[in-house]
């Protein structure tokens, strides 16, 4: 676990023995932080912040006005900690925002599957309208469907060849439903062409990409209007558009 200054642990908690012990670059403590690890020993949670591979010396995650600090965590159970192999604190983005994103990856044992090709294609659809019901009829009571009823009662099915004697029946549904009504043939969709916007003659690549960032600090700017830091970044910028 962390430090034990800070948090006192009652008799009978089993601390990590291979546990790396923890670095961080934000040195204060306040009472959230001691709320954090009061947490973490109650619920044996463990911290990846400063002590996984990719963050070993606990890089700042919040630049707030008055200071930096790490305000943003990833908590593991202490059973699947050994699956993180990396953690990482991205760069600082003052324009999206004050805090860091974090990331880790985690190593998972899966099964990969492979695809079974004797899987049943999706039956064909019919159209069914008020006249279906007495096609449908006569195509049972047809001499070719009763000569396959007729099979089918006379093959003896067992406990092991339920399926087979479910496909069967299906294929005689099949039968009169091709003979009596009308199929649903389906089309193969289109894919949609994407419309390619001709770049004018006078714009080149630093003109198109100015005029994106504009558009992104202006996205920004509405989300927060009140942010003196935004606004002014945002009004800089047509000036060098």
């Amino acid at each position: 676990m962390d430090s034990d200054k800070h948090i006192p642990l009652f008799d009978n908690y089993k601390c990590d023995s291979s546990l790396i012990q923890r670095k961080s670059k934000d040195s204060s403590i306040n009472t959230r932080g001691r709320q954090l690890l009061s947490l973490c020993i109650s619920s044996s949670l463990r911290i990846l912040n400063g002590r996984t591979m990719g963050d070993l010396m606990g890089a700042y995650t919040g630049f707030q006005p008055l200071g930096s600090s790490v305000v943003d965590y990833f908590l593991a159970s202490e059973e699947l900690l050994p699956n993180f192999t990396y953690f990482h604190t991205h760069n600082f983005l003052p324009d999206f925002s004050d805090h860091c994103q974090i990331s880790c990856m985690l190593k998972c044992n899966t099964k990969v599957y492979e695809r079974n090709s004797n899987l049943a294609l999706m039956p064909d659809e019919y159209i069914w309208d008020d006249n279906s019901v007495s096609a449908f009829q006569d195509a049972i009571n047809s001499n070719e469907i009763k000569h396959f009823i007729r099979q089918y009662k006379d093959k003896i099915y067992d406990q092991d060849s339920i399926n087979n004697a479910a496909e069967d029946l299906n294929k005689i549904f099949l039968k009169a439903a091709d003979l009596s009504l009308k199929k649903i043939i389906r089309k193969p969709e289109k894919s949609k062409k994407k419309k390619i916007k001709k770049k004018r003659e006078w714009q080149d690549q630093d003109i198109i990409n100015l005029k994106q960032n504009l558009y992104r600090k202006y996205k920004l700017m509405q989300n927060h209007n009140s942010d003196p830091y935004i606004r002014g970044y945002f009004f800089k910028c047509p000036k060098s558009y």
